[in-house]
């Protein structure tokens, strides 16, 4: 399964840079990296309890990588918050 994840990853790549050129790297992944990093240093001392690791990594992923994203470029944030506005609350055209 791995392998076609990584062949997937190398397509949709490749796509991305036909479509806007060039790729920032460090800008794309650096904030779930961060959260990454976040959320096991959370999750480790909470091993014992599942239910608590969870909610309390799943918590501190989302704010530092919204925290991150923000920092990073805060036109993008506010361009997927724009979009999942207009998807769970569409404006009616009659």
């Amino acid at each position: 399964m791995l392998a076609t994840e990584v062949v997937f990853a190398v397509w949709l790549a490749r796509r991305a840079l036909r479509a806007v050129g060039r790729i920032q790297w460090l800008r794309t992944t650096i904030g779930a990296l961060c959260a990454g990093v976040a959320m096991a240093a959370v999750a480790l001392p909470l091993h014992n309890n599942l239910a608590a690791a969870l909610a309390a990594s799943l918590a501190v992923y989302l704010a530092v990588l919204l925290i991150i994203d923000w920092l990073i470029d805060p036109f993008d944030l506010l361009f997927v918050a724009g979009m999942i506005r207009r998807r769970l609350f569409p404006r009616s055209t009659s």
